[in-house]
């Protein structure tokens, strides 16, 4: 029988897609996960489809997610970032002020703020140019009390 979704095999020089390691990391999960699968594919279709840099940290600031653009912007795979302090990632590090403004944007967020501001990131040439954003971080609140539960950049 074949298999639902081929190994890709890293050693005869083929990368898989995000979307190819989620297919293959959801098979593991068993049966009876199937709305689980298709809401994590969906969430990280959406979130790579995007054309602006996104991403998901947690309220002390720890990068977990960052979208496709995002990472190909700063010259970035995934592992780079992965659970690693978001003002510390390669986009940050065009002034040691950016990355204080970040961790303080961070804090405000945590408690339930919405920060916006201009900032010079890396973010062009495959992270060896600084770009100006419109960079904005808002808390997702926790439907049953309103706490910030999460940070999306």
């Amino acid at each position: 029988m074949a298999e639902k979704h081929p190994k890709i095999r890293e050693d005869a020089g083929q990368v898989p897609s995000d979307v190819e390691a989620l297919l293959a990391e959801m098979d593991g999960a068993g049966p009876g996960c199937e709305s689980v699968r298709m809401r994590l594919l969906l969430s990280r279709v959406t979130l790579d489809n995007g054309f602006q840099f996104q991403g998901l940290c947690d309220l002390e600031g720890n990068l977990w997610e960052a979208n496709h653009t995002a990472l190909v912007g700063a010259g970035l795979v995934r592992s780079d970032i992965h659970g690693k302090p978001f003002w510390r990632a390669r986009w940050w590090q065009s002034s040691e002020a950016a990355q204080q403004e970040l961790e303080a944007g961070i804090r405000r967020a945590a408690k339930g703020e919405f920060v916006r501001y201009d900032a010079v990131v890396y973010g062009g040439a495959s992270g060896a140019q600084t770009i100006v954003i419109d960079f904005s971080i808002r808390p997702a609140l926790d439907s049953r009390c309103c706490r910030a539960t999460r940070s999306k950049p």
